[in-house]
């Protein structure tokens, strides 16, 4: 974890999420991650990196976007449309 949160305080987020992404594949049992106010998020860079973020989730994680507005994220689901 300390490589990640060094990651964000670089700037790094290419490799920040890959880097959470195995943290989170190494924990045990189920985890929800909650993202509040994710409206307030402007920059299409990030949008791209939760799409992708979202894409590699491990089957243990949920994750929980609460916004104001429809975010602007591609559509992953683990089923067909």
């Amino acid at each position: 974890m300390d490589l990640f949160i060094q990651s964000i305080r670089d700037g790094s987020v290419e490799t920040a999420i890959p880097l959470l992404l195995n943290d989170l594949h190494s924990l045990p049992g189920s985890i929800t991650l909650i993202m509040d106010d994710y409206h307030a998020i402007t920059n299409q860079s990030i949008h791209e990196s939760m799409g992708f973020f979202i894409g590699h989730l491990p089957a243990n994680v949920k994750l929980v976007i609460l916004s104001r507005t429809l975010p602007p994220l591609a559509r992953h689901s683990p089923y067909p449309a």
